[in-house]
C-alpha cells in the first residue's frame, strides 16, 4: 500500500458508534500503514437524530472541503458503517473531480441488510427506526438494501488502487451469515477486486494482512453471537 501521495484515512464506524477510543482495529491500522492518528477523519453516529443518511450527509461536506488535497483515501468501515464506507467510496467516483484517489476499502463485520437481522425485528416492534430501515434510506431503495450495496462494491472495488478486503466471521449474530452475508459473498464470487477474509471463534487467523486472535483463552469473554460481532472490531490487528 505504499505510494509517493499523502494518504488519508476516513473511518465509518458501526450504527451507533459514538467513539473510536475503544476500536483497536482503527489504531492496528493506522500502525499497518505508518501513519499518524493526525491522519484519520471519522464519521460517528452523533446521538439521537442522527442517521445514517444524515452522516453521509456530513462525509459529502467532508469531501467537498477536502477534494482539493492531493491524498489517497483509505476507507475502513465497520458493522452498518460499511454501507456508507462504499456508499462514500462511491461519491467519490461520482464526484469525478478533485485530487483525492481512491487506495483501498476495508470492510469489518459488514451487514448488507437484505432482509431484517433479530435486532432489526426487535427495534421495529419497539417503534425505533432500525438499520435496516435507515440502510433503505441510505440507498434510496423501498425494501432490502443489499443488492444496491453490493453494486456499489463491485464498482468501488474494481477502481480502488489497493481493492477491497472484507473480514468476517460466520458466527457474527448481528451480521447474520444465513440469507444475508452469506448471499453477500455469492453475489460478489467473480469479482476478484474483492478478498475475503473470514475469521473463526477458537482460532488465530492470519492473512492478507490481518490478524484476528480469540484464541481459547479468551473464549470465556465471547458469550453470545452479539459479541462476536464486537470482537471483530475490538480485537482485529491489521498487519503490515
Amino acid at each position: 500500500m505504499q505510494t509517493s501521495m499523502d494518504r488519508q484515512v476516513v473511518v465509518f464506524g458501526g450504527f451507533r458508534t459514538e467513539t473510536l477510543e475503544d476500536g483497536h482495529a482503527v489504531t492496528s491500522y493506522l500502525d499497518a500503514l505508518g501513519l499518524e492518528q493526525s491522519k484519520v477523519s471519522a464519521n460517528l453516529w452523533e446521538g439521537a437524530g442522527d442517521s445514517l443518511r444524515s452522516r453521509f450527509e456530513r462525509s459529502l461536506q467532508w469531501l467537498e472541503a477536502n477534494e482539493a488535497h492531493s491524498e489517497e483515501l483509505c476507507i475502513l468501515g465497520y458493522s452498518m458503517g460499511c454501507q456508507l464506507a462504499a456508499r462514500f467510496a462511491q461519491a467519490v467516483l461520482d464526484r469525478g473531480k478533485g485530487r483525492l484517489s481512491l487506495g483501498s476499502l476495508t470492510l469489518v463485520a459488514p451487514d448488507p441488510k437484505y432482509r431484517r437481522g433479530r435486532q432489526d425485528a426487535v427495534e421495529r416492534r419497539q417503534g425505533v427506526t432500525s438499520a435496516y430501515d435507515e440502510a433503505c434510506v441510505l440507498w434510496s431503495v423501498s425494501e432490502s438494501a443489499g443488492a444496491t450495496f453490493v453494486e456499489a462494491l463491485k464498482r468501488v472495488a474494481q477502481t480502488c488502487r489497493g481493492g477491497c478486503r472484507i473480514v468476517f466471521c460466520k458466527g457474527d449474530g448481528v451480521a447474520e451469515w444465513s440469507d444475508n452475508v452469506g448471499i453477500m459473498q455469492a453475489e460478489l464470487e467473480d469479482c476478484r477486486a474483492i478478498r475475503w477474509i473470514e475469521t473463526k471463534v477458537n482460532h488465530k487467523t492470519c492473512a492478507d494482512g490481518v490478524d484476528f486472535r480469540l484464541d481459547p483463552g479468551e473464549v470465556s469473554h465471547v458469550e453470545c453471537a452479539d459479541d462476536v460481532h464486537a470482537a471483530l472490531w475490538y480485537r482485529l490487528n491489521f498487519v503490515a
